[in-house]
């Protein structure tokens, strides 16, 4: 009996190491899922946090591409204008007030276009009475419908045609005396071009965007055989007489103005003299501030983006001049450098997650 007891003992404690043993496996394996499913949690939240951010720089790629591109701010007038508009010219349309648009009429849309009327009279043989063949005297006249006729360019040839007076007494003493007229000055010496003709061409090339072959072609049609080179000719030649003075006048107020805001783009100009055609250039602009006066925007080719350009330019310039964070202005000499507001905003505006966009 004491035998079989120890037997009994021994295999109790056997059963019972055996399950501590198991429970442990358990416990292991439980803290070995609860580990997991932290891990897992922790994955999702990464998870969710680059969604979140990949989402972000999504929208934002997408309102860099699709977005406004202008940062134009409203004007004081123009909130004024939106407050003094007329109460009735509002409907209610389901929760929201919207402005009527007003339609214009012909009258205003032809407001500044020349009139000239033409007058159908009645007939000779109907201006006496059917009926009692009274001769009938003027009632009136009625409009009766309004048309657009469009002139097309023309050109002709103007011969100035100088006269000359002559003195009848002196000529009978072999001595005679001639009087001409003054006849107006040419545009360019020895050239055929009038104001009137490098007019059309400067405005065809400049607010048109028609190129000079185009014109060369345009003007073929209307019987001129005006060489392309003529016209690039005519246009350089007046702008440096004519034009050039006035930008220098201008730049010269400009200098005096307390405020300037600058700004550098880039442009190509092919078979520039030592240059290749892939070669970049600048466009350097320059517009006065808001101060009252009237306004003054001034452009200034240059080959290349050094800081000696704005430095050459600005020279005798002692006020503010406000420009983006581009380093070469650091070389214009007794200014003040303010910082572009627009870029500034942009950087913050791109910072800011969008739920604080969104909130704002």
């Amino acid at each position: 009996m004491p035998a079989d007891n120890e037997e009994y003992t021994r295999l109790l404690e056997e059963m019972v190491e055996q399950m501590k043993a198991h429970i442990l496996s358990q416990d292991a394996r439980i803290l070995e899922q609860e580990q997991t499913i932290a891990d897992l949690r922790s994955l999702v939240d990464d998870l969710r946090l680059l969604k979140a951010g990949l989402e972000e720089t999504l929208e934002e790629f997408k309102r860099q591409l699709f977005g406004t591109k202008s940062e134009k701010t409203k004007t004081s007038q123009a909130d004024a204008a939106v407050e003094t508009e007329d109460p009735a010219s509002k409907t209610t349309v389901k929760e929201h007030t919207r402005a009527k648009k007003k339609k214009t009429t012909r009258d205003e849309r032809y407001a500044d276009i020349p009139v000239r009327d033409v007058v159908i009279p009645v007939p000779d043989k109907d201006r006496r009475c059917p009926y009692c063949n009274a001769e009938m005297m003027p009632l009136g006249r009625k409009e009766v419908r309004t048309e657009l006729r469009i002139t097309p360019a023309k050109v002709e040839r103007v011969r100035y045609m100088q006269e000359e007076l002559i003195c009848p007494e002196c000529r009978k003493d072999g001595d005679g005396t001639i009087v001409q007229a003054q006849t107006p000055a040419p545009l360019l010496p020895h050239s055929p071009a009038s104001p009137s003709a490098v007019a059309y061409v400067m405005f065809d090339k400049s607010f048109a965007s028609v190129p000079y072959y185009r014109q060369e072609a345009c003007m073929a049609q209307l019987g001129l055989k005006l060489p392309r080179e003529t016209m690039a000719n005519w246009y350089i030649r007046c702008a440096l007489e004519y034009f050039q003075p006035v930008y220098d006048r201008l730049h010269g107020l400009l200098l005096q103005r307390g405020v300037i805001h600058a700004d550098e783009t880039t442009c190509q100009v092919l078979r520039e003299k030592g240059r290749a055609a892939e070669s970049t250039s600048y466009m350097w602009l320059y517009l006065s501030g808001s101060d009252g006066l009237p306004p003054i925007v001034l452009y200034e080719y240059q080959a290349g983006r050094s800081g000696d350009f704005p430095k050459a330019f600005l020279d005798g310039f002692s006020g503010i001049v406000q420009c983006d964070g581009y380093s070469g202005y650091n070389k214009v000499e007794d200014v003040i450098l303010a910082v572009c507001c627009a870029h500034c905003r942009r950087k913050f505006y791109e910072a800011l997650p969008t739920e604080c966009r969104t909130a704002n």
